[in-house]
């Protein structure tokens, strides 16, 4: 059995302006953080990330905005990073890149424009 092997992670990052207040927190529930998928070697960095967010658009600048998939090699933790749980370990014929490719999407959901959280979806406690 191969030893050494890749960890998965899920990561969950501080939301600038919303999850610093608490009233914000309630609203949006789980919403209220971001939340990304991490593949590390054993005894840590660095990582890669992969996530999806909702870019802001700039007209001006010819930026459409809207749902992105994001995917970062050789990144280290961020100062945002609130906590990681290891989720699994990769078997030995997958690397980074292959999680890259399982998880990079087909269909990405729509811009949400003053988006309301799900209530069954998004509670804490």
């Amino acid at each position: 059995m191969a030893r050494n092997k890749n960890r998965v992670y899920v990561a969950l990052y501080f939301r600038n302006y919303i999850t610093s207040d608490p009233r914000l927190v309630q609203q949006y529930g789980l919403a209220a953080y971001h939340w990304a998928i991490f593949v590390e070697a054993k005894g840590g960095q660095p990582s890669n990330c992969f996530d999806v967010k909702e870019d802001d658009a700039f007209p001006a600048q010819g930026i459409a905005g809207g749902w992105a998939y994001h995917t970062r090699y050789g990144v280290k933790q961020s100062g945002s990073m609130l906590a990681k749980i290891m989720i699994g370990k990769l078997p030995p014929n997958i690397d980074e890149h292959g999680v890259g490719d399982m998880l990079s999407p087909k269909n990405l959901p729509l811009p949400l424009y003053n988006p309301q959280p799900d209530p069954e979806l998004c509670q804490l406690g």
